[in-house]
């Protein structure tokens, strides 16, 4: 499988924090499911605007928490999401950026800007997880943002997000290919 790297910055820190294989690979997939995502998004919608850099950090470092809760990699749990922000701001980046550690696993609200559903999107959709809420806010984002019909909208996100989907056998036993 041929995915983009990450930010050298995000594996230098990773490599620091001595971050289990399988974090990595779960990163570096939806990093690269992100990239996917923001490239086809702006070929559908060119004058839709948003941080695409922010969206690629927020999906290279969106789990960085799991290493202080390794036992969240495999099952449920959100202790790592706040870990994650104090150790992203303690490496000396941005809490604007250092939100995603947070806020890609919360629900809706007023608060969460398009670059967050889409780190979000980009979260879920790896693995073939269609989640119709999230999906919906993202329609609704860009009906309101670009005032394009629904149908129009649905239709254009259902189509990419259906295509990015396509390669989760892949991406998953990828993933489950790095020890935890």
């Amino acid at each position: 499988m041929i995915l983009i790297d990450l930010p050298p910055a995000i594996n230098e820190l990773l490599t620091r924090l001595k971050a289990s294989p399988r974090l990595v690979a779960h990163l570096r997939l939806v990093h690269d499911v992100s990239a996917c995502l923001v490239e086809r998004l702006s070929k559908r919608f060119p004058t839709l605007k948003y941080d695409q850099s922010a969206v690629m950090f927020g999906a290279a470092t969106h789990d960085i928490g799991k290493v202080q809760y390794p036992n969240e990699l495999t099952g449920h749990g959100n202790r790592h999401e706040e870990a994650g922000r104090a150790l992203l701001v303690q490496a000396g980046f941005p809490l604007e950026l250092a939100r995603f550690a947070v806020t890609h696993g919360q629900k809706r609200d007023e608060s969460l800007n398009l670059e967050d559903i889409l780190v979000q999107t980009a979260d879920t959709i790896w693995k073939r997880k269609r989640v119709s809420s999230l999906e919906k806010d993202l329609i609704n984002y860009v009906m309101k943002e670009l005032q394009v019909p629904e149908w129009e909208a649905f239709t254009a996100i259902d189509d990419i997000l259906t295509e990015l989907a396509a390669d989760a056998d892949a991406r998953l036993g990828w993933q489950f290919e790095h020890p935890v």
